[in-house]
């Protein structure tokens, strides 16, 4: 869709919704921290016709890095969220 449109893409990771929703679970634990690590947008205009093909995997890529440099980070340049549960 974003070829096809020319839209930039931004690539954003989320880092600790394991720990608010199991895999195999429905049941979601609250008050837990998630960093988000919202990354530069990527311009496609500025991508060789290679990384073009392989989009998904460039993308990926990026998030995959984002995640691994902030998995241990306690305060990061991300964002930190607390999901609470309204009643």
């Amino acid at each position: 869709m974003a070829l096809d449109s020319n839209a930039r893409i931004l690539p954003v990771t989320l880092i600790g919704t394991y720990d608010i929703q199991k895999k195999s679970s429905l049941k979601v634990t609250p008050n837990k921290n998630v960093k988000m690590v919202v990354d530069m947008p990527i311009n496609l205009d500025e991508l060789s016709r290679e990384d073009k093909k392989n989009i998904h995997s460039y993308v990926n890529n990026i998030i995959k890095e984002n995640f691994e440099k902030n998995i241990n980070k306690t305060f990061c340049d991300c964002y930190n969220i607390k999901l609470v549960r309204y009643k």
